[in-house]
């Protein structure tokens, strides 16, 4: 019984600590995003948003990493957009999720790609 309450005890305390990183990594990468774009950077709270719907965003349909795509305007409007997208299923019927995420990111990439900022 021990055993089992000093596991349990470890688990709690890992995911804590992991829990911590993650919104460490999170913070760190919306005051990038602030620091390169200014007004247009994220709101509080975007890129948790976004990064729970898609880990890792799509860029002319292959994978990057958020920090990559933070570097970009069109990272941060993605990011956006999906957050918005997240906030929007709390109080709205489900919809085909991937589908969604991906029309935002193929409209997205298209935008950017067509004012020549990609």
């Amino acid at each position: 019984m021990d055993a089992e309450h000093r596991r349990r005890h470890e688990e709690t305390r890992s995911i804590a600590e992991q829990q911590c990183r993650d919104r460490e990594w999170v913070e760190k990468l919306q005051t990038r995003a602030a620091d390169l774009h200014g007004d247009a950077g994220l709101r509080s709270g975007d890129l948790e948003l976004a990064s729970r719907l898609r880990l890792m965003p799509r860029c002319c349909g292959r994978c990057v990493t958020w920090k990559q795509a933070l570097e970009k305007p069109w990272g941060v409007a993605l990011c956006r957009r999906l957050a918005e997208l997240a906030r929007a299923r709390q109080t709205e019927p489900p919809t085909d999720l991937d589908a969604a995420i991906g029309a935002i990111e193929d409209a997205t990439w298209r935008e950017f790609s067509e004012t020549g900022s990609p």
